[in-house]
């Protein structure tokens, strides 16, 4: 350890402050050189140590004899420790030499050891385990409390066979990664290490400690041990990284070392650990301060002032005192940050006041400041003298047929509804002409050009885009009109049903499965017309026709529910498909391949590892002499050891885990592969029909996905073999392919089963743009039923809306609800009203009651919403009637005669101003 090192550079002090301080911010991911930042943490410690001994001296008093004595031994003790840490290695001259006490840190095996020469007879051996479990730290409340050391102190001899094995097994642990110490996770069946936590320490605690207690001197006096007990602050900190970060194992075992040997060799408070603790944090203080904001930031330097002010507060009795070199040294400190810090923001406040500099005006400036001028009125006032001349020039007579000539002239293209092809575009200049438009057409020319011997399913795509434009623009031009909405519902059934007769001719396997699209979805709907509820009639029994198919073959599950279900439209149409079957082939033999090269790949791997352990037993260490301005320094670890070096390079050898393309069942490799190459057009019905069931009915929102959801095209290495296509609806897994994981890549040596996995992928249905899975929903005519009701106006309000959006209240219902009829209505209107939807078969008996009785105020718009919802509301079919069941009293000529008998007697009173 050097001496004269220069000061810390700006990562290695944050890591520094980042440890000790554990501010509310912090890294996210572990750091790469972690293992050189624990080794200038203990330089910075070792350097404190050298200042705080200097400080000690200072006083006016001189420090005690056991204070001097163990802060020197610490002082030796902390650059073996650095040295042993950067080489990786424990040799036996360190164990023997050690001046009283020596940490080691077990890295590989997440211990801690610490001998203590006890006498020239007798060393101590101390294990515990440094950082916890992820677990431990993730379900505990606050701050674990541990107490070290695990086991009670083992006594031995210091004798050179003794300590030439023990140095090896420590070499050995501390550089060996053993697999059954790593905490293992379950994929695709098999275990995976889970190298985000932290290796068991059994191996040193229980295992070595074992053997050591085994080969306890037994004449030698039992020695007693000092337990203490800390409260560890960690956390286990990650986004989007390969490992998480925790708190530095080297800090708590120099934490752990510290205060047990100034406790054993018996140091007050005022010259031991605590003060210590805050002597060191207010030197990282200190060089926080001077490194500047673009290192250390003003908000951590505050967050490091008020740690350490709350330490301070804690030893107050001796700050108060002022006889402590060291804590008068850390209140300077103190004072020092504190009056920088107010210093940059006084700067700050300084950067940020808005000045106004004002100066008297001279009298031109006044006497300029009288006269206005309006320099752009000129303009605006010819206009408008321009605009009279204009009118006295243009006639006063009205000519019809230049008017309808020039309204056609500024209407841009229209698409004709008698043209026997089908649109391939929306007029939207004037949009609400262009959804007219189609209207037309599909009411008067779809039923003809769907019996054109020329459909096949390359029609499909071009419908399905007419589907999605008309069903786009008509519900934001629509929404205000229910009536106008209903028409919108209608067209695209139609339109939807000619693409279902399309895609089961192209294949009629589909036919089998339910359409996902409830028949009685469409009651709702506002018909004025005959003709309208005659063509609802139909498409609702072509949907009640397929849904009879299904449940007859047995399909009635939907095709957006388990792909990987025997009876899944993908697992029943794979074997007919040519086309998939080849592309199976192709994956399987690219497969077959790349799981060879991988064995031989291991088997090369495997050979280089054994030899570069073979060369690392038949070579010793390097050691070499430091001569530096004329002066030889003792022998130390060469920075370019070999056998180290080979170590190292043997330590990182890895190798990437491959695995399947394909799973083996056929049950779930069938759909995968149709995924992969998804037929065209059942990929368009599946499209159009999800959007159109998504608008119509209501859906759950979507919960946000997991960071493991990998759709198809994200997932390696499948996505190799994936033709590109752009539909809505896919597949994804959730879980991630091997090569994603952070645990894809493993140590070498390893065995076949340790590099080779079936396929890790649960693949299901997916929307691609609400990132969600879908799942079967049937029941959604309230979202049609919301969007076709007319709402009301007020005095009618909210307390009287679901009188008019549906008919399944009873009269006994709106007698009993009185007490909800608004202040400025009448409680009989209120009845009459309640009571006219009451029953969804006798609505016209109602409206001819309400009209003979005049209890109902037709001037009102709420109660037109009532009467035309009740009349347009097309309700229940009836399967043998072409009649529905709401208007059934329509066929009754006597009812009819009487109710156009009493609409002619309400037209008949109407005054002159025809305000009814």
């Amino acid at each position: 350890m050097d001496p004269k090192r220069q000061p810390l550079t700006g990562p290695e002090l944050r890591y520094c402050v980042e440890n000790v301080f554990l501010p509310p911010k912090l890294p996210q991911e572990e750091d790469e050189k972690r293992h050189l930042r624990d080794a200038i943490l203990i330089e910075t410690v070792s350097q404190s140590v050298q200042a705080f001994l200097e400080t000690l001296t200072q006083g006016n008093e001189p420090p005690s004899k056991e204070a001097a004595s163990a802060w020197k031994v610490i002082n030796r003790m902390l650059p073996i420790f650095c040295e042993l840490h950067v080489s990786h290695q424990v040799s036996v001259s360190s164990l023997q030499n050690a001046l009283h006490v020596l940490p080691l840190y077990i890295n590989k095996q997440n211990a801690g050891v610490i001998f203590r020469k006890m006498s020239s007879e007798l060393i101590t051996f101390e294990s515990f385990e440094l950082s916890l479990p992820n677990e431990m730290i993730a379900n505990t409340p606050g701050k674990v409390v541990v107490e070290y050391p695990a086991n009670p102190r083992l006594r031995l001899e210091p004798k050179s066979d003794l300590f030439s094995t023990l140095a090896s097994a420590l070499a050995f642990f501390k550089s060996k990664h053993i697999a059954d110490t790593i905490p293992v996770s379950f994929k695709s069946g098999k275990k995976h290490e889970e190298v985000r936590d932290v290796a068991s320490p059994r191996y040193i605690t229980e295992a070595l400690a074992g053997f050591l207690r085994a080969i306890e001197p037994v004449d030698v006096t039992r020695v007693e041990t000092l337990f203490i007990t800390k409260r560890i602050g960690d956390h286990i900190l990650w986004n989007s990284a390969f490992k998480p970060w925790r708190r530095s194992s080297i800090w708590l075992l120099l934490r752990i070392t510290l205060q047990s040997t100034l406790a054993e060799l018996k140091v007050c408070t005022a010259e031991g650990y605590k003060t210590f603790q805050v002597f060191f944090m207010a030197r990282l203080l200190n060089m926080a301060t001077v490194a500047g904001p673009d290192i250390i930031d003003t908000d951590l330097l505050n967050t490091m002032m008020q740690k350490l002010a709350r330490r301070m507060w804690k030893l107050q009795e001796l700050v108060d005192n002022h006889i402590n070199p060291p804590l008068t040294e850390v209140v300077n400190t103190i004072s020092r940050t504190a009056e920088i810090m107010g210093a940059q923001w006084k700067k700050t406040m300084d950067a940020c006041v808005n000045r106004i500099h004002w100066s008297m005006p001279t009298a031109e400036d006044i006497k300029e400041s009288t006269h206005f001028t309006f320099p752009n009125s000129q303009p605006y006032l010819k206009e408008l003298l321009g605009r009279t001349t204009l009118l006295n020039t243009i006639s006063a007579s009205f000519d019809d047929e230049a008017t309808d000539l020039q309204l056609i002239d500024s209407c841009s293209s229209r698409f004709c509804p008698k043209s026997p092809s089908l649109p391939e575009v929306i007029n939207t200049q004037e949009l609400e002409i262009g959804l007219y438009d189609i209207e037309c057409w599909v009411e008067t020319q779809l039923p003809t050009w769907m019996k054109s011997p020329t459909r096949a399913s390359i029609d499909c795509k071009p419908l399905a885009s007419i589907i999605e434009a008309y069903m786009e623009h008509a519900i934001l031009a629509y929404q205000s009109s229910p009536e106008r909405i209903s028409v919108m519902w209608l067209t695209v059934l139609e339109l939807w049903i000619a693409l279902d007769r399309l895609v089961i001719s192209w294949c009629p396997l589909l036919g089998n499965y339910s359409p996902d699209i409830p028949s009685e979805l469409f009651e709702p709907l506002l018909l004025p017309f005959s003709e309208q509820m005659r063509r609802l009639q139909q498409a609702e029994r072509y949907l009640q026709g397929r849904w009879n198919v299904a449940v007859q073959n047995g399909g009635i599950s939907a095709i957006y529910g388990d792909i990987n279900s025997h009876a899944s439209f993908q697992n029943r149409f794979f074997p007919s498909s040519v086309e998939l079957c080849q592309l199976k082939c192709r994956i399987e033999q690219r497969e077959a391949k790349e799981r060879e090269d991988k064995r031989d790949e291991l088997e090369a791997l495997n050979a280089e590892y054994r030899n570069k352990i073979d060369e690392t037993n038949r070579l010793s260490c390097d050691y070499v002499s430091n001569y530096k301005c004329g002066e030889y320094f003792p022998r130390r670890h060469s920075n370019y050891c070999r056998r180290c070096r080979l170590i190292q390079e043997s330590n990182s050898m890895k190798i990437q885990k491959f695995e399947d393309y394909l799973p083996k069942q056929q049950q779930f490799l069938q759909p995968l592969v149709f995924e992969l190459d998804c037929p065209l057009p059942f990929g368009i019905w599946r499209d159009a029909t999800y959007q159109f069931r998504r608008r119509a009915m209501k859906q759950e929102q979507p919960k946000p996905p997991g960071s493991n959801i990998r759709q198809i095209s994200d997932y390696y290495p499948t996505n190799l073999f994936l033709t590109p296509k752009d539909f809505r609806i896919s597949v994804a897994s959730i879980a991630k392919s091997i090569h994603h994981d952070h645990r894809r890549s493993c140590n070498i040596p390893s065995s076949i089963d340790e590099v080779i996995f079936p396929h890790a992928g649960q693949h299901s249905i997916f929307d691609k743009e609400t990132k969600s899975f879908l799942k079967e929903e049937r029941n959604g005519a309230e979202a049609i039923r919301e969007r076709c009701t007319f709402q009301l106006d007020h005095p009618y309000g909210q307390s009287m809306q679901h009188f008019v959006s549906n008919t399944n209240h009873s009269p006994n219902l709106v007698i009993a609800s009185q007490s909800c009829c608004p202040i400025e209505l009448g409680i009989s209107e209120y009845v009459v009203f309640g009571q006219l939807r009451s029953g969804n078969a006798i609505q016209w008996r109602n409206i001819a009651r309400a009209l003979c009785s005049y209890s109902l105020s037709f001037t009102d718009p709420s109660i037109y919403s009532l009467l035309a919802q009740a009349s347009w509301q097309v309700g229940p079919d009836v399967p043998v009637d072409s009649c529905r069941e709401a208007h059934q009293d329509l066929r009754d000529e006597v009812f009819v005669r009487q109710l156009l008998g009493v609409v002619q007697q309400h037209l008949d009173k109407l005054g002159d101003s025809g305000t009814k």
